[in-house]
């Protein structure tokens, strides 16, 4: 299970340095974006049971939209 938990927190990482890049802002102010959302929290922490690809979708949607209120 720990190794699927690095899979999730490496793949989280990449989001929030791909939106950085892209809004051009510190990856720094996204570091705990998912702080402010408990329902997509509790989905990456069993996200074992999810279809995975559609979580990183929503947790990328959410990234975003974060990114963009520091715009």
């Amino acid at each position: 299970m720990r190794v699927y938990k690095d899979f999730v927190i490496d793949d989280v990482r990449k989001i929030i340095q791909q939106t950085a890049y892209v809004r051009n802002i510190d990856p720094a102010k996204l570091k705990n974006f998912l702080q402010d959302n408990p329902t997509l929290r509790s989905r990456l922490r069993n996200a074992h049971t999810y279809d995975y690809q559609y979580l990183l979708e929503d947790v990328r949607a959410y990234c975003q939209q974060v990114a963009d209120a520091y715009i």
